[in-house]
């Protein structure tokens, strides 16, 4: 631990650096199949990686890639010259970010606009804009556009941190604490007779009921979120929580397409246009999105029911996205074909 911070050892820091550089070296994804068959003895290390949410697995096209995530990229960026290039980037685009806000507010501005104030290539200014939009409360929204990335939206929250690094800082201490009460068999809980957050097991009090059957079919870190959203429900957390199913909309569309789409309106829109998604229930999603945005930027606290109604629609996400193809093949396979019409 590094000034109460998790640290990689050695062994974990060598191996993610040789998938940075994979990354890198291929537009910001590597393929994981080929990555695990080559790293075969260091498999558990890669799992341990993935779990600790320093890398993530994703969907591109029909592959399964990896891509190294900003807590990851900080803690080699003493010792890899790609992490290095990244978080110069990174600050560069930042302090550019915050310009522009001081002089045209909300306007969009062009990442290609923005690549020739730098001095660098489009290409790597658009990665590195990705890299950026994991900070979970980024002020940067990318807008519609012909092309992916091509115009950003900067908000007025760019002026709250002083330089990237410090919304590094602030993921890095969410993802320490996380690790760490993880690690102990802990959750974090809010105990209704404190006034702050207390380490350790929910109170007796609150119980727990068991997640749907269906949840093992989730992506680990889809899965270990929505266990955190299922707790917070039990422990009447509710602005929280709604800034949880919020994220987990967020992860989900990500893991599906491969790429971030956009602002959330678009991200679904592209999939209701998938099919995966009725008009009804995409409508639902919409005013479950708004209503974590809200919690999250304007101190809203849904009620117990609303809360529900959020996760009813996250449930249907879910489960379009990961469960029902596979329940379809069954079911399929299992129901007997009808018998052919008697011949008159």
């Amino acid at each position: 631990m590094i000034d109460g911070l998790h640290a990689l050892d050695e062994a974990h820091a060598e191996l993610l650096r040789t998938l940075l550089q994979q990354c890198e070296a291929s537009g910001g994804y590597a393929d994981a199949k080929p990555f695990r068959v080559a790293s075969a003895e260091r498999r558990v290390a890669l799992n341990e990686l993935e779990c600790d949410e320093y890398i993530r697995r994703v969907r591109d096209g029909q592959r399964d890639c990896y891509r190294v995530l900003l807590p990851g990229i900080w803690q080699l960026s003493e010792s890899s010259e790609e992490a290095r290039r990244i978080m110069g980037v990174a600050e560069s685009l930042w302090a550019a970010y915050q310009s522009h806000y001081q002089t045209h507010f909300e306007a969009p501005v062009g990442l290609k606009e923005l690549s020739v104030q730098l001095e660098l290539d489009v290409e790597t200014v658009s990665r590195v804009h990705t890299y950026m939009r994991e900070f979970p409360d980024c002020p940067v929204e990318s807008c519609p556009a012909d092309s992916l990335y091509q115009y950003v939206a900067v908000q007025e929250r760019v002026l709250d941190w002083e330089r990237f690094s410090d919304c590094v800082a602030q993921v890095r201490r969410w993802q320490s604490d996380r690790i760490a009460n993880s690690r102990a068999g802990q959750v974090i809980s809010f105990l209704s007779n404190e006034s702050e957050f207390v380490g350790g097991a929910l109170p007796p009090s609150v119980a727990v009921p068991p997640l749907p059957s269906w949840a093992d079919k989730l992506p680990r870190q889809v899965a270990s979120i929505f266990g955190e959203v299922h707790t917070g429900i039990a422990a009447d957390l509710r602005a929280l929580t709604a800034m949880g199913i919020r994220t987990i909309v967020d992860l989900v569309i990500f893991d599906h397409f491969g790429e971030d789409l956009g602002t959330f309106k678009e991200k679904l829109s592209r999939i209701a246009e998938s099919g995966r998604l009725t008009a009804q229930q995409h409508q639902a999603l919409d005013a479950v999105v708004e209503a974590g945005n809200a919690a999250a930027h304007r101190g809203f606290t849904p009620s117990a029911d609303e809360l529900r109604a959020m996760m009813s629609a996250l449930s249907v996400l879910l489960q379009s996205i990961y469960v029902l193809d596979g329940v379809t093949v069954q079911l399929r396979a299992a129901t007997p074909p009808r018998p052919p019409k008697p011949k008159r």
